[in-house]
């Protein structure tokens, strides 16, 4: 059994009751739980033989945990881009320039966004716990035929890499629609800051591209929307907004 002292007093944390016949350098595996981050501790083994006869190692050893830190990442980073493309019949149009990105459809146009992350201030070898996207809706979509809900997409290449042509720009407004979904949200349907946690698939997608130093999103609202009212997409500040806090960030 392992015994520590990271709650401030000592108590059992794991035992490993499967062990017959070891001896030493035999390496054993114990799995310790509930150490603060960022906090040092002592541990000490205590060990049982079949008899019920028990001792504890003759000293205290240490053990760590990295303290957690939080990372804010804009999209207006070196290399980062966000925006939306915006089909109308056979017509793929990219806007990148604007104050804000839209979502959604407008009668008959259809819009979805991207946002590319320069994570290069995350270290390598970084652990990624969780990833939370914080947007500010400036416009809400009214969609009366069914429910407004944006999707938040994984993009396995940054948007960037497309052409700003018609057909690079059609084909990343369908990479948008087919990336795999880090969650679904209806936050949109009223304005002002929103945080939304992208979920276990987003750390884990996130800590596998540290190396590649991007993480990037696609979104997709409600797009079966018809009938009077629709007069415009939901719109998300983007990286030329101002103030600076309203633009897109992770954290």
């Amino acid at each position: 059994s392992i015994y520590h002292n990271a709650t401030g007093l000592w108590h059992r944390n794991a035992t490993n009751s499967s062990l017959t016949a070891i001896h030493n350098n035999t390496p054993i595996l114990v799995t310790v739980s509930d150490l603060p981050s960022g906090n040092t501790s002592n541990w000490i083994m205590e060990a049982c033989d079949v008899a019920g006869n028990c001792a504890f190692y003759n000293a205290n050893r240490t053990m760590s945990r990295p303290a957690q830190t939080t990372v804010i990442l804009y999209t207006n980073q070196t290399t980062a881009l966000d925006g939306h493309i915006l089909v109308t019949g056979p017509t793929y149009t990219r806007s990148a320039t604007a104050a804000t990105l839209s979502v959604g459809v407008a009668t008959t146009n259809t819009y979805r966004g991207f946002m590319d992350f320069n994570t290069s201030a995350i270290a390598s070898t970084a652990t990624i716990d969780s990833v939370s996207l914080t947007i500010f809706v400036s416009t809400t979509q009214n969609c009366l035929s069914g429910t407004n809900t944006t999707n938040f997409r994984n993009l396995s290449y940054p948007a960037g890499n497309f052409s700003d042509t018609n057909g690079g720009n059609g084909n990343l407004y369908a990479y948008i629609g087919n990336g795999t979904s880090f969650t679904t949200v209806n936050t949109l349907n009223t304005t002002g800051v929103k945080v939304i946690a992208l979920g276990s698939t987003a750390a884990t997608t996130l800590q596998n591209q540290l190396s590649q130093r991007w993480f990037s999103l696609g979104l997709n609202a409600t797009e079966s929307c018809t009938g009077a009212g629709i007069s415009a997409p939901a719109a998300i500040n983007a990286t030329e907004a101002t103030p600076a806090e309203t633009r897109p960030y992770l954290t």
